[in-house]
């Protein structure tokens, strides 16, 4: 029985790639539409914010999507629209303005980015599998692994082909989800039907499910932070070239939170799920201080490698210990997660873009000019510094939840 879905779970662990393809396409190009078409560090931010705005009202629509067309179409659609704004992403920009170029084909890709974190899960859960926990969490590794794979060899290609004919990269990686939508229509899936045990209101009411909702919010953000401005950080702030700033920011992030997912689909039965969030928590504020204060390139290195691996139990973690705590909750507690997850997503590289753009036409903010940092990279490290809220307010609701919640 197992085998007869393998090539199902390799399809789904894929679809987490080309989420990681589309959420990270775009920063991995912020050094070039800032410097080639002058975009401006909000505009580079708000882009970031369209993406997830888009699987927020994603989350939304996607129930009834998935009741009216099954599981099989839902992926078919969510890869072949991620193929199609992969396709336009890098056709568009030489036809039409960049930024409107940016939003269209974004829009689509992010469409299909949206679909495939609300339908692969219970895909797979409906599969038959002796360790759900585990099978899930390792799903969820392949957006790291994604992740890393995406800024590796996007790196090495940019590096081959030059910045000129950066827009060749995304019709490139266009090949993955298409080739997924033909698998898709090929493997077997067992369809279900969605089972609301409880109606939104009903758990909105609970105060430890609102308390959740602020954790997802929180880990969203910490992760998408750095994940979406390491590389440009490491360009523009400590002074590396584009290969170095892609390979050594985003790239061991990445890694790294594949690895601790990966970790934890193994070892995760050994930790407390609370005690891993709130170490995790704490480590990743920690890094944020630490890329903000230091300037040594190798421990700032260093440091985005320690937000990755603790960054990667914050969204699973998150849902692992919603689904512990609240008991039948149903589709609609996980779609309300992934709504407040995608949130944070997009709240948090929004503030650091705005943040950064307020700094830089205001000396009298750039504080950290007085301990040798340029304008520029003063107001990057201080964007960093303002998001660092996101882990340290998650760190204190984490320690807020066993008093709210009876059944301990």
């Amino acid at each position: 029985m197992k085998d007869t879905y393998s090539i199902t779970k390799k399809a789904c662990y894929i679809s987490y790639t080309v989420q990681a393809i589309a959420v990270n396409i775009a920063p991995l190009f912020f050094v070039i539409l800032r410097k080639r078409y002058g975009l401006s560090f909000t505009e580079l931010g708000s882009l970031v914010l369209f993406i997830f705005l888009t699987q927020l009202c994603i989350d939304i629509a996607s129930i009834k999507i998935i009741d009216r067309l099954g599981f099989r179409y839902t992926a078919i659609i969510a890869n072949a629209t991620a193929t199609l704004g992969l396709i336009l992403m890098g056709v568009l920009p030489q036809i039409i303005p960049i930024l409107p170029a940016l939003l269209i084909s974004s829009f689509l890709y992010s469409v299909g980015a949206g679909l495939i974190e609300v339908v692969i899960n219970p895909i797979v859960e409906a599969l038959p599998n002796e360790n759900i926990g585990s099978t899930l969490t390792l799903l969820h590794s392949f957006y790291g692994w994604g992740q890393a794979c995406v800024i590796l060899i996007s790196t090495i290609i940019l590096y081959l082909i030059t910045d000129e004919f950066w827009h060749l990269i995304p019709i490139l990686w266009a090949f993955i989800p298409f080739m997924n939508v033909l698998i898709f229509f090929r493997v077997p899936i067992i369809e279900a039907k969605s089972d609301n045990q409880k109606h939104s209101s009903d758990i909105l009411k609970k105060p430890v499910f609102v308390l959740f909702l602020i954790i997802m919010l929180c880990g969203g953000s910490t992760e998408m932070v750095i994940a979406q401005w390491a590389s440009y950080f490491a360009e523009a702030g400590l002074g590396v070239n584009k290969v170095a700033g892609d390979l050594l920011g985003p790239c061991i992030f990445g890694l790294m939170m594949a690895v601790g997912r990966t970790m934890y689909s193994i070892f995760g039965k050994r930790i407390h799920i609370f005690k891993a969030l709130t170490i995790c928590s704490f480590v990743a504020f920690l890094s944020y201080i630490g890329i903000t204060f230091i300037s040594n390139p190798i421990i700032v290195m260093l440091c985005f490698a320690l937000a990755g691996i603790s960054s990667s139990l914050l969204w699973p973690g998150t849902l692992a210990a919603s689904s512990l705590t609240i008991k039948n909750g149903g589709t609609a507690m996980f779609a309300l997660l992934a709504f407040a997850g995608d949130a944070g997503c997009s709240l948090g590289p929004w503030i650091n873009g705005v943040v950064n753009d307020l700094v830089l036409s205001n000396a009298c903010l750039q504080c950290l000019n007085a301990i040798g940092f340029s304008p520029e990279e003063s107001a990057l490290r201080e964007s960093i510094l303002a998001t660092a809220l996101f882990p340290l307010l998650m760190l204190i609701v984490l320690f807020i939840v066993p008093k709210v919640n009876k059944n301990k």
